[in-house]
């Protein structure tokens, strides 16, 4: 279900097949290529390109006995390993043109060191726009990023270019599916073995060769007659992914261990819920359910879920980065919005319950305005929660959920905003208690007055003791494995009860 491959701004985890991974693919203007100043070459942009209004120029100039131009960008993503992209430009001029990228890897002093790597070369036409591609899959287990580049040669050479692509390339209807896709064990019990389905078109692939990553240890492995490699976790590291090379495609599974008390916790939770049918849930957020991917709180949910309702429960995580509640309308009903991508099909499927579940980065303040107000006013976000909830109801009978935002270690964010004021940054600070309450208070009316579910996490997040614990030391707004945990028991009891 997931690509694996996540960008590292602010999350982790999301299908990215068919986005393209490139800033400024078209070359529109002057950003994120870079030519750096040890580098030969010159990078303009000028017009007209071949679709858009503008194309680079990227002309070779000499360094040393050399005539070369080179310009890159860095991808920032993780989960690299065994993940196959498909990179393509669109180009005509003079000279020989390659693609390549620049793998960087960590070396056993844990320096990091960086490789070049090319595609087979294209000879430049004036007159004829011609596309030049390669494939990429980095399979050491060392890779740390990659950084797309492209590169002219030749005296005198130039070349324009346009219509970058950097995809995630997986062979179309081959999936590899985790069973479980997040296990949850008591500290002190055995390790279930655990089992990769590899699919295609719904069918089993039998006798596929497979790479399996425990840590930094691989073996190699090969699927069933029923498309199904088994595994038995070892004791010196909980996470596994399995890639099958041949199709580009990989699946990582995360092992969450728990003291016995908090099994039996979420154990007693669990059993009072009696799924007579199957099961499916929505959840739209912004990164509290973006980050985590594979181990968060909807993963963890739905392990729950499912223990004494098995294969019953299903949910579809849209939460994206960010996000607040008039982008997430723009993204849903106007079409135009950060990572549209997130929310193509969201409707095809007939889900039970939708959950909401934003408020952090409504509530930011900016440091230009002496923190005074947050980004969404309260009646901007109730006129924009409305014109959510009324095209849910348009296309969905699921019952939607408002849950509140999450409380803060608002003694962290404060720190974080006197840094950058400090360094004299415009910035923004999260997570301030005020307008956290004002914007659970809308959402509480909005409960009332549109007949919605609600669900409280604000209240249980602020009143716990030790509640730093439950969310990131560096800011005190996104949750760590425990602020996860904690959010899935709340959500858990909201099905119990």
């Amino acid at each position: 279900m997931r690509c694996l491959l996540t960008l590292m701004l602010a999350g982790i985890g999301f299908s990215l097949c068919g986005q393209n991974l490139l800033n400024n693919p078209g070359f529109e203007n002057s950003s994120s290529w870079t030519t750096p100043e040890y580098w030969a070459g010159e990078l303009k942009i000028i017009s007209p390109g071949l679709k858009g209004k503008s194309c680079g120029e990227l002309k070779a100039t000499q360094q040393g006995k050399k005539f070369y131009g080179r310009t890159y960008q860095l991808i920032r993503a993780e989960s690299l390993w065994g993940s196959r992209f498909a990179y393509s430009m669109q180009a005509k001029g003079t000279g020989e043109l390659y693609l390549g990228f620049l793998k960087y890897t960590t070396n056993e002093q844990g320096k990091t060191v960086s490789q070049y790597v090319y595609s087979t070369p294209l000879t430049l036409k004036s007159d004829e726009w011609q596309e030049i591609s390669m494939t990429i899959q980095p399979m050491e287990t060392n890779v740390v990023r990659i950084a797309p580049f492209v590169e002219v040669r030749g005296e005198n050479s130039v070349a324009y270019l346009d219509e970058g692509n950097l995809v995630v390339d997986r062979t179309p209807g081959v999936l590899l599916t985790a069973i479980p896709a997040h296990p949850i064990i008591a500290e002190g019990k055995a390790r279930p073995e655990v089992a990769f389905l590899l699919t295609e078109n719904g069918k089993p692939v039998a006798d596929a060769g497979l790479q399996v990553r425990i840590g930094d240890k691989i073996q190699a492995g090969i699927s069933g007659k029923d498309g199904r490699f088994v595994i038995q976790p070892g004791e010196d590291g909980a996470n596994i992914t399995v890639a099958a090379e041949k199709y580009g495609v990989v699946e990582g599974l995360f092992m969450d261990r728990i003291s016995p008390e908090a099994w039996s916790k979420f154990d007693a939770a669990a059993r009072k819920v009696k799924l007579e049918k199957p099961v499916s849930i929505l959840y739209l957020g912004d990164s509290l359910s973006d980050f985590g991917r594979g181990q968060n709180y909807a993963d963890k949910l739905n392990f729950w879920l499912n223990l004494y309702n098995p294969g019953k429960a299903t949910f579809r995580n849209a939460g994206v980065r960010g996000d607040y509640i008039t982008r997430t309308r723009d993204r849903m009903i106007r079409g135009r919005a950060f990572m549209q991508e997130r929310f193509d099909n969201l409707f095809d499927t007939p889900y039970d319950y939708i959950f909401i579940f934003l408020g952090h980065n409504d509530t930011r303040s900016r440091s230009n305005e002496n923190y005074a107000k947050p980004q969404i006013s309260p009646d901007v976000q109730k006129a924009a929660y409305k014109e959510v909830i009324n095209h849910i109801r348009k296309h969905s009978n699921a019952r939607i959920v408002l849950v509140s935002p999450t409380s803060s270690n608002f003694e962290q964010c404060s720190k974080q905003a006197e840094k950058a004021t400090e360094q004299k940054k415009v910035h923004s600070r999260f997570g301030e208690p005020a307008m956290l309450e004002a914007f659970d208070a809308t959402l509480r009316e909005l409960a009332k007055e549109e007949n919605l579910g609600y669900l409280d996490v604000y209240t249980p997040t602020r009143d716990l003791p030790g509640k730093a614990a439950l969310f990131s030391p560096v800011d005190g707004v996104h949750l760590t494995e425990d602020g996860n945990r904690f959010l899935s028991g709340l959500f858990l009891d909201f099905f119990a009860k």
